[in-house]
């Protein structure tokens, strides 16, 4: 007999002998009948109002959810495929997991998912939404895990979007979720051939891949672990991409040529929309043509850190491109043209790009710009060789942990790629961000704009506010308290005439008061709860400016 079916019989012998016991036994009764303690068997066309609520759910054939239907699928369910089934959508889904309690998209046998090159073995057919573009029905990932979906095929068949494909759709969210060893293969290279080997979307309204993990995805062309092309509003953030490929490779005469782009990122879309990529991880991705790479008129990538990858860094393939590349840090990469190559008249500034390596020791210019097309624009970076543009500088970064040499053998992961409070990136980025896309914060969601200055790179320094605190002499005889404070502020200095500046945590100025003694009380009980950033100096500018962070609660 069932374990479960052994209590309640013994519970409901011991009810009989008393009537407070029985009245526990129907509490208890109704609280195990709302565990998850069954497993279901499912295939064919999901029906209206059906929600998956159960401990495994069994896929013993295709799928197929019609357009104005909705599955739910609640936290905690295992999903698990008996076979090279999809689940196919025409109406809309919600796979909403928590965060100790994800939902699981899985294969049962994943037995030669890698080492079999020439079929589906050992993966599952993955999702594929699509006929719903003008519907305002979507589909929902988050806290999922979406593993061993695998694709195999001829050029211009289903090879596209390993775990997740989208086209014609509506909007499309995928947050807080791991999509891992996902594959699409395809021996024939080619806009039909093999893409996105975790995610492939085409005219899709709305797309929002965030806070995610892309893990040992592979594609055999485009897009290691995603591929946007025509048609989509994207944006792509607070991701991180490790161990992903996409390549192809043919022999010929005795010649191995490869090919491949977007080790982590591929998009496509020459004429009409742009994505946003931003606030993304990539480590150890493996590409020939850009571990980020995109052909797009006009998109924004910034705030990425690109390192220990094998190939160039990003890659801007678009001739008639104004893209805007700024704030990234593009390191320690193996590859034969620097961290960003463009073919493009995109607008790069504000990025750190250094010991990018085609092999050890061999260095080249760290922005390639041979085949950049007239109009390009750069300034402000930092470069080890050749040109970052006006106002740049071809200084070590000094970050605070890097991995020790380039390429796959070392793990970017494992490094800090944050700035020393004595880099020469800090306060050295563009002091006029009008029109440029500045964001608000970092990578780290850091303010990036403190005062008149920003940093090169994805991190911003948060000790080193301003040039004039990065140029002169901290004290300790002068500062705030309490720190954290409510509803005053004490600030001294030991210098007379003394300045006091509150930036909040966009770097507007907030406050500003002259005390001439070496104390000032302030009322700061109308100034909302958050991080701001002060600065106490003397009239002159001398050697006694301090500045430092001040945290201000309910």
């Amino acid at each position: 007999m069932n374990p479960f079916f052994k209590i309640l019989n013994q519970l409901y012998y011991i009810s009989m002998k008393s009537n407070l016991i029985s009245t526990l036994f129907l509490v208890l009764l109704f609280q195990l009948t709302q565990l998850k303690c069954q497993t279901i068997y499912v295939s064919d066309t999901i029906e209206p109002g059906t929600i998956w609520n159960a401990d495994t759910v069994k896929v013993i054939g295709d799928l197929y959810v019609p357009q104005g239907v909705k599955l739910q699928i609640i936290s905690g369910t295992y999903i698990e495929f008996q076979g090279h089934f999809k689940l196919e959508i025409s109406g809309s889904i919600d796979a909403l997991g928590a965060l100790n309690d994800t939902i699981v998209f899985t294969n049962h046998n994943t037995t030669d998912f890698f080492t079999d090159t020439l079929s589906s073995k050992g993966g599952w057919a993955g999702i594929h939404l699509h006929n719903s573009y003008s519907s305002p029905d979507s589909a929902v990932f988050e806290y999922c895990k979406i593993q061993f979906a695998k694709k195999f095929g001829e050029y211009a068949e289903d090879v596209m979007g390993g775990a997740v494909r989208a086209e014609n759709f509506g909007n499309l969210i995928i947050r807080n979720s791991e999509l891992s060893s996902n594959m699409v293969i395809c021996y024939t290279d080619g806009v039909e051939g093999a893409a996105g080997g975790a995610i492939y979307c085409k005219n899709v309204n709305q797309i929002l891949i965030e806070n995610n993990i892309f893990l040992k995805n592979r594609s055999f062309d485009v897009g290691g672990a995603i591929c946007i092309n025509p048609g989509c509003h994207a944006r792509i953030d607070k991701n991180t991409f490790k161990e992903n490929t996409a390549m192809w490779w043919d022999v010929n005469g005795g010649w191995i040529f490869m090919g491949g782009a977007g080790g982590a990122i591929s998009t496509f879309d020459a004429f009409a929309f742009s994505p946003s990529i931003s606030n993304n991880y990539c480590f150890n991705n493996q590409s020939v043509t850009g571990i980020i790479y995109t052909s797009n008129q006009e998109a924004l990538v910034y705030n990425n850190v690109i390192s220990n990858n094998y190939g160039v860094g990003f890659f801007d393939g678009h001739q008639g491109s104004v893209t805007r590349i700024f704030n990234n840090t593009i390191v320690n990469n193996n590859s034969y043209s620097g961290g960003i190559e463009l073919f493009s008249r995109a607008r790069v500034y504000n990025n750190i790009c250094w010991g990018n390596e085609r092999y050890p020791g061999q260095v080249s210019d760290q922005i390639h710009i041979q085949n950049a097309t007239s109009g390009y624009q750069l300034f402000y970076n930092c470069v080890e060789y050749g040109n970052g543009g006006t106002n740049s500088i071809y200084e070590y970064p000094d970050f605070i942990s890097p991995t020790l040499g380039a390429g796959l053998q070392y793990d970017g992961s494992d490094a800090n790629w944050n700035l020393s409070d004595l880099s020469p990136c800090v306060n050295h980025g563009t002091a006029d961000t009008t029109g440029l896309y500045i964001p608000a914060t970092d990578i780290d969601d850091n303010p990036r704009i403190v005062g008149t200055s920003i940093e090169m790179g994805a991190f911003e320094n948060i000790n080193v506010i301003t040039n004039i605190a990065a140029n002169s002499k901290e004290t300790e005889s002068s500062g705030v308290y309490p720190n954290p404070g409510r509803s005053r502020l004490t600030v001294y200095s030991d210098s007379q005439n003394s300045r006091f500046q509150l930036f909040d945590g966009s770097g507007s100025l907030v406050m500003e008061k002259i005390f001439p003694g070496n104390e000032l009380n302030i009322d700061v009980g109308t100034l909302k709860a958050g991080t701001y950033f002060y600065r106490i100096f003397s009239e002159s500018y001398g050697s006694n400016t301090k500045t430092g962070k001040w945290i201000k609660i309910f």
